[in-house]
């Protein structure tokens, strides 16, 4: 019978077979439960199978026996930025380079923490700190591409992608930085390129799959434009958005002052308007319009997963009714067909987002919300059309109430 070494259930890992690398180090631990060392190695198995919350209880566990151990500070830096507490993981990257600062990796981990407050010259600076220790960490060399390209040095960026490929030509991780390095550059073509062989080396990278459908979108010029809207705004701070929707808020209305007091420019004060609508629509409804269209592709069906999948039904069906059947009652001169179109695009923001919620619990909550507010506005809108008024008071209800969910989903839901 084989024996199982320690290095054994490194090179499990090393090959990600943690299935196997987690047995074999709880029967060690069952044998061995104080063993410092293959606790560690549990901790990283549950960080990298998503099980942050027990790897990060397994880390306390440790730095309660040794906090002056650099590891696992490491490791709780990785488990509590795992769990989006940037903040919390970055005090603990610090502490590993405080112990021992002659480590690339720890480096690395206080450039993702960085990264993902969106402090990227400060990230820059941490993951050259590391590449100056070790030039071939790729954990480095890839945080920097990412870091350069948001600050906007993106030929920089590319010759430290290239220099990576070179040290290792089969990393997955490093050809889906590049795909969606290109993707920010706006060349989809070449990043469909990466992204396809990533997932080749990598079938299962979630990070490569989701930039493949993103490059499958933006072959449509639409897509493309909305695209580097949300790569602009993503390089911008919490404040800076809110101050960049609070000044469009302001023009528009101030706009639509003019136009009033203006006749000659009522009619450009209408169009400026309407554009802002439409855009703040197509916000909220492009994503699942276009993975709709990947449902008809015949790679891109296999990226869509199940909850995407409902959503762009749910989505493209409201839309494609309330035009078939709003334009049809307007052709047939019913004064009903505006309330139809409310109808119809209100419930696409409603119960046709209700599955992008992450958390299992909250999602259901808004799946049971966004159903409650629909049939409202179903029964409103149904009794309106039979020519029963009292139906307006729903439909006003499911008007405010749709509203009003989709502050609620973004400030509490998500």
């Amino acid at each position: 019978m084989e024996t199982i070494t320690a290095q054994h259930i490194e090179l499990l890992i090393e090959q990600e077979r943690y299935d196997l690398a987690e047995k074999h180090t709880r029967d060690k631990l069952s044998v061995e439960p104080e063993s410092e060392y293959y606790q560690t190695l549990l901790c990283l198995i549950l960080i990298n199978t998503s099980r942050a919350k027990e790897g990060l209880e397994v880390a306390i566990g440790l730095l309660a026996r040794d906090a002056g151990e650099a590891n696992y500070h490491y490791l709780a830096g990785r488990a509590y930025l795992s769990l989006d507490k940037a903040k919390k993981a970055f005090e603990h990257a610090q502490e590993s380079i405080k112990i021992n600062p002659f480590d690339a990796e720890h480096f690395a981990l206080a450039c993702s923490t960085l990264f993902v407050q969106k402090k990227y010259k400060e990230a820059l600076g941490y993951a050259e700190k590391g590449l100056t220790l070790n030039p071939e960490n790729l954990s480095c060399l890839n945080l920097r591409t990412q870091s350069l390209v948001k600050l906007n040095r993106k030929e920089a960026a590319f010759e430290t992608l290239d220099s990576a490929l070179e040290k290792d030509p089969e990393n997955a991780f490093t050809h889906s930085n590049y795909g969606w390095s290109h993707l920010e550059k706006g060349s989809h073509k070449k990043a469909m390129t990466h992204f396809q062989e990533a997932l080749r080396l990598d079938p299962n990278n979630e990070w490569a799959q989701g930039g493949m459908m993103e490059a499958l979108k933006s072959r449509y010029f639409i897509y493309r434009l909305f695209l580097k809207y949300v790569f602009w705004i993503s390089k911008l701070s919490k404040g800076q958005r809110i101050g960049v929707f609070v000044g469009l808020y302001a023009v528009i209305k101030f706009s639509a002052i003019v136009g009033e007091r203006t006749p000659s420019l009522q009619v450009a004060a209408h169009v400026l308007v309407g554009l802002y609508l439409l855009f703040i629509l197509s916000t909220w409804v492009i994503g699942q319009i276009f993975n709709f269209s990947l449902l008809f592709h015949p790679q891109g069906k296999y990226l869509v997963d199940k909850n995407d999948r409902i959503s762009a039904i749910i989505t493209s069906s409201c839309l494609i009714g309330g035009i078939i059947l709003g334009t049809g009652f307007l052709l047939a001169g019913s004064d009903q067909y505006s309330n139809i179109y409310i109808f119809f695009i209100f419930s696409a923001l409603g119960i046709g987002s209700m599955m992008d919620v992450e958390n299992k619990t909250k999602r259901i909550l808004a799946i049971v919300i966004s159903v409650f507010i629909f049939l409202v506005g179903a029964v409103g809108i149904t009794m309106l059309l039979s020519g029963n008024k009292s139906g307006a008071i729903l439909f006003m209800g499911f008007f405010w109430m749709s509203i009003l969910y989709t502050w609620v989903k973004g400030l509490i839901l998500n």
